[in-house]
């Protein structure tokens, strides 16, 4: 509104933030997960460690099936993209905040190893795709196994998502500028995904640097498209003005 690529309205802001626009699929899947938090709270305090174990082990069978291996097998999981997946999360980071399992305990250098292998893997299948252009019906597999691998129900995915929260969790340093990136991340992701300037802007933007760049290039965007998300990956913040350590809302105990 401010640069002029909007108007305000109460009736337009309700369609864009909470109705057709699917990119702010986050905000409404956050606000369940809120809702229902108290719930799965009094089900992890209640839960004997192998209960909560269990049915997290039940949970990402099911997910992986029917929401990964099978897209569309049960529609409720939206390939990763629901409340039914955050659920999962949010579960998975209460059994290692509370019971500490050893693979959790791992040197900080490791996590990030283990976040940076399925990361690689993406980005390598991603570079090599223009190599099998010759070959459409490869082509179409390589590429279509590319757009499958990034799902959120990819278990790779949630392995990857989950050390690199234990990665940040494990370090202890201060920041303003971290602060400043962290406090303005949520702002930036209703920015970013607003139909004014992503569709209007970003994704023009996007479609000519494929058309005109080599393919490495042409995946600059990405990387701006994705690190405001690391925000919410981070296991703690820093306050402004502050030197201790403050850990993150996210299945607090």
């Amino acid at each position: 509104m401010i640069l002029g690529f909007d108007t305000f309205s109460v009736k337009r802001f309700g369609i864009i933030c909470l109705a057709k626009n699917s990119a702010y699929w986050f905000i409404k899947a956050y606000l369940i997960l809120y809702l229902i938090s108290p719930a799965l709270n009094a089900f992890v305090e209640n839960a004997s460690r192998k209960e909560l174990g269990l049915t997290l082990i039940l949970f990402y069978l099911y997910q992986t099936s029917y929401g990964f291996i099978i897209p569309g097998g049960e529609t409720f999981f939206s390939s990763g993209y629901s409340p039914v997946s955050f659920i999962g999360l949010y579960l998975l980071a209460r059994y290692v905040r509370r019971y500490r399992p050893h693979w959790s305990t791992f040197l900080p250098h490791t996590d990030l190893a283990i976040y940076l292998l399925p990361a690689l893997l993406y980005t390598a299948i991603g570079l090599l795709i223009p190599y099998f252009a010759h070959d459409s019906i490869i082509y179409e597999l390589v590429f279509r196994f590319w757009k499958h691998y990034i799902y959120y129900a990819n278990p790779l995915v949630v392995i990857g998502a989950l050390y690199l929260l234990l990665f940040f969790s494990k370090l202890n340093f201060t920041s303003r500028f971290v602060n400043l990136c962290g406090a303005s991340c949520f702002a930036v992701y209703l920015l970013h995904t607003h139909d004014s300037i992503c569709g209007q802007y970003y994704l023009p933007a996007c479609r000519y640097l494929h058309d005109h760049f080599p393919f490495p290039t042409s995946r600059l965007p990405c990387a701006d498209y994705c690190l405001p998300r690391g925000r919410f990956l981070c296991g703690y913040r820093h306050r402004p003005g502050t030197h201790r350590r403050v850990e993150a809302p996210l299945a607090a105990d």
